[in-house]
């Protein structure tokens, strides 16, 4: 139920006061609750544009900087000396695809993120996937220098909580059973009101004191136009764009983004602009199913085994998993594991394998033939010249 307003009568007269101006989004407050909004309005209108919607396919392109000093401890171990990490702001770009059919849901994205044990921004890439059945995720190539792989418990993909995928699912998926960021009954209308990005909204904030708030457009489809998580000085604020579609009302189009850390800095800054997308197209069941390449090191968090509730295993090129024992989980390299069968990674080298065991004794049943018939040569030799 929204909350009715507290201004004197003789406020009537729209005035703007400040409010917040965050991420280049300056949000100025009317000075009297003139739109005559409901939160089952709102929550009417993102049901009815996610039921519109039912599948859809948006690639866009992130820039993203971490400022110089904002990442990491600020510290090495054991050293009191302060570190400036980074050393200088670092800038990198990613492109992200975000396909979604139903309950089925695909995010990958490729780019460099900042690998705080190397000092310094490797290439990634990243494949997440939901079938309806279980979710999956994948890493084929970053900072381990080998596939990694996970099969997750649950019937939702964690990526729905990731802040790059937030604009769109709060858009498209508010109130989805597995995508969905949006509990109409943990949030109530705010008495306050005003206006984002020149469009008159109105505020939804979590009851209880929760920190997450949402700025509705109150004039153009209940769009979100802007949203804040605040916990202390830690802080996420997103600030949304559209481009008019003659089928769907408005499309989101980009989005800005920044992150303060536990010190109430600046510790990240992104702009998002969508560079293709297609609304209720056919998509293929196989697209949302995620095959694990030749390689990958595998955590199945549904099975458990020796090492505990999950079990870990190589995927050979034929398909079959190399189980990785307790003892080798804790103590042999990736390269140990990928080159032995399972429970002997950790074996003497000359028994590594059939093949090397083979080649050994192979090669000294020729050493000694050769020596035979070195000696078989000479005896035949001395005979000759005596």
């Amino acid at each position: 139920m929204a909350m009715m307003s507290t201004r004197p009568p003789h406020a009537s007269l729209l005035r703007l006061l400040p409010l917040i101006a965050w991420a280049g989004v300056v949000v100025v407050q009317l000075a009297h609750a003139e739109l005559q909004v409901t939160l089952g309005a709102i929550t009417k209108a993102w049901a009815d544009r996610q039921d519109k919607v039912v599948s859809a396919k948006f690639s866009w392109k992130e820039h993203r900087v971490h400022p110089k000093g904002t990442l990491g401890d600020g510290r090495e171990a054991g050293d009191a000396k302060p570190v400036t990490t980074p050393a200088n702001d670092v800038a990198f770009d990613l492109t992200h695809t975000l396909t979604f059919d139903g309950a089925k849901m695909r995010y990958t994205w490729k780019g460099k993120v900042w690998n705080s044990e190397g000092s310094g921004v490797v290439d990634q890439d990243y494949v997440g996937s939901f079938n309806g059945l279980a979710p999956k995720v994948l890493w084929p190539r970053g900072a381990t220098g080998h596939p990694v792989g996970t099969i997750m418990q649950g019937k939702k993909l964690l990526d729905v909580n990731q802040l790059q995928n937030l604009p769109l699912l709060m858009t498209y998926r508010a109130m989805h059973s597995t995508m969905g960021l949006f509990d109409p009954k943990e949030f109530m209308l705010s008495d306050r009101q005003g206006i984002v990005s020149g469009r008159k909204c109105v505020l939804l904030k979590q009851v209880n004191g929760g920190a997450i708030t949402y700025w509705v457009d109150a004039e153009n489809h209940y769009l979100m136009r802007y949203a804040t998580e605040k916990d202390g000085k830690t802080g996420i604020q997103i600030d949304l764009s559209y481009t008019p579609h003659p089928d769907y009302g408005q499309v989101l189009s980009g989005w800005r983004a920044v992150v303060y850390g536990v010190n109430g800095r600046l510790t990240e800054s992104s702009e998002s602009q969508v560079t293709d997308y297609s609304i209720n197209l056919k998509i293929p069941d196989d697209e949302f199913e995620l095959e694990f390449p030749p390689g990958t090191r595998v955590s199945d968090l549904t099975t458990p085994s020796d090492i505990g509730d999950y079990t870990d295993y190589i995927v050979r090129k034929n398909g079959e998993k190399r189980a990785i024992t307790a003892d080798e989980n804790l103590k042999a390299t990736y390269e140990q594991l990928v080159n032995t069968d399972s429970g002997k990674a950790l074996a003497p080298h000359w028994l590594l394998s059939k093949w090397i065991i083979g080649g050994n004794l192979a090669l000294l049943a020729s050493m000694l033939a050769y020596a035979a018939w070195r000696l078989w040569s000479k005896r035949a030799s001395r005979k000759q010249t005596g």
